[in-house]
């Protein structure tokens, strides 16, 4: 492909050096990667009119990708919100897919207002295009984001509107992972019966999944809800259930973890038992 350089130019040229930067990123060279997008979008600018839009957004995508991939996240943002500015402009489809990555990056920063206005754009694209799968999953991002941000009321609505559509969409798996987060609403609201109730589903479901970090999560939202209703002796065996789950995943979540510590602690304070709570 490097032998094809010399002889393009124009659009051909900007092509290969697209290809060639993803073969890059492919290898780990996000320096050189960024560098060949970085001329490729140089070459489709300079062809004004000719070039098509979706090549030179694709060219934005791919800086804002090389730019993550070197810890520049506010210059890869920028990156990928030229990208999005002209897939809405122009109206292309997958608006919405580039939204939730768009979306991700800020939350990844804690931005979260920012990735809560992607989610939002993205379900109203959703709902016009009736795409009711991405609809439940740009839902559930949005609910995650308020939930960041303990609009608590708002993001519960979210996850139940996802979880109607996953149900419908026989889901299961996705359907218990938003038991999950409204259990969790209601416990941060201090509906704990509620939690403890809606929590119990989740932790069903989370049993007959493979997967080891929901099934945590829901013994630790059930935890909580135990701890807050008085049921320490419940409360303790969701703790020691969610310590084995969390701690012996191949792919550990240390954030998981703390939390589950902390509850763990927090489940000793409410015993009076303050010297096994360190």
């Amino acid at each position: 492909m490097w032998e094809a350089l010399p002889q393009s130019s124009g659009q051909e040229k900007a092509e290969l050096l697209i290809q060639l930067a993803h073969q890059a990123t492919h290898r780990g060279s996000s320096e050189e990667a960024l560098a060949l997008a970085e001329t490729a979008r140089e070459i489709y600018e300079s062809m004004g009119a000719t070039a098509a839009d979706a090549a030179l957004a694709d060219a934005y995508v791919g800086i804002g990708h090389s730019l993550r991939k070197l810890h520049r996240e506010e210059d890869a943002l920028k990156a990928i919100g030229k990208a999005v500015d002209i897939y809405r402009r122009d109206q292309y489809p997958y608006v919405d897919d580039l939204l939730r990555t768009q979306a991700g990056w800020y939350a990844e920063i804690d931005d979260w207002s920012s990735a809560l206005a992607c989610y939002q754009e993205a379900i109203v694209l959703n709902e016009v295009e009736d795409n009711q799968e991405w609809l439940a999953r740009s839902l559930f991002s949005a609910g995650w984001c308020l939930t960041k941000m303990e609009k608590y009321t708002d993001a519960q609505s979210n996850f139940r509107r996802a979880r109607a559509i996953f149900k419908t969409s026989e889901m299961v798996e996705q359907v218990g992972w938003c038991d999950e987060r409204i259990a969790h609403c209601s416990y941060m609201l201090g509906e704990y019966l509620e939690a403890a109730a809606v929590g119990a589903g989740a932790q069903d479901v989370a049993f007959f999944c493979s997967n080891t970090k929901f099934h945590a999560h829901a013994h630790l939202v059930l935890a909580r809800a135990h701890i807050a209703l008085g049921n320490y002796e419940k409360a303790s065996g969701h703790i020691v259930d969610a310590q084995a789950l969390a701690r012996f995943a191949d792919d550990k979540d240390w954030n998981l973890i703390v939390d589950i510590e902390q509850e763990r602690a927090n489940h000793c304070r409410a015993q009076g038992m303050e010297s096994d709570a360190q």
